[in-house]
């Protein structure tokens, strides 16, 4: 029993150790973050984490709804659903082709949006985006008039062709017929 506690304390010594260095880094980028933000910006984050905002199930059971009908169970489909797309994440399961769940961390922090941007979600003929009018609510971009999800929907629907397939809701459907650079026959896909 002795030995045990004795390596228990070892190992969670040996892992403090090993953690440290992660740790100070994420703190220093944090502090440059926070540096460069006035105090209202700061503010403004604050109540915005701490906001407890009620789930609106409805919305998280259309987008399942539509999701199922349009990407059979697909587990990374592309949605922009602003800060409701953390409702469907965590009642449907889903996460996003792109690497966040949570908006407000990715617009706030600029190595995580600089990873989201430059993500391609490797979309086929037939796959579908999802889309509300949510996702024009967030705060724009440093140095831009879009916000985040505003600037990676442009991005693909200037890459792909897209047509609209259903709206339920505040929720639109839109089918990938092709890249604009080829050929693409509207009537070939349903």
């Amino acid at each position: 029993k002795i030995v045990q506690n004795v390596c228990l304390v070892l190992c969670l010594g040996m892992v403090m150790y090993l953690v440290q260095p992660i740790l100070s880094a994420t703190e220093s980028l944090l502090e440059a973050q926070w540096k460069q933000m006035s105090p209202q910006e700061m503010t403004s984050h604050f109540l915005e984490a701490a906001r407890d905002l009620p789930r609106d199930e409805a919305f998280a059971k259309t987008a399942e709804r539509l999701m199922e009908k349009y990407s059979k169970g697909k587990k990374f489909p592309v949605y922009f659903f602003g800060e409701r797309g953390i409702e469907v994440a965590m009642y449907d399961g889903r996460s996003k082709a792109y690497p966040y769940e949570d908006i407000v961390q990715a617009a706030f922090i600029a190595s995580v949006r600089n990873r989201i941007l430059s993500t391609d979600p490797n979309l086929k003929n037939g796959d579908c985006i999802y889309t509300s009018p949510d996702m024009n609510e967030s705060k724009a971009m440093a140095g831009s008039k879009l916000n985040l999800e505003q600037t990676l929907f442009r991005r693909l629907n200037s890459r792909y062709v897209l047509r609209p397939v259903e709206t339920s809701g505040t929720i639109t459907v839109y089918k990938v017929l092709g890249e604009k650079n080829q050929t693409v026959n509207p009537r070939s896909f349903p």
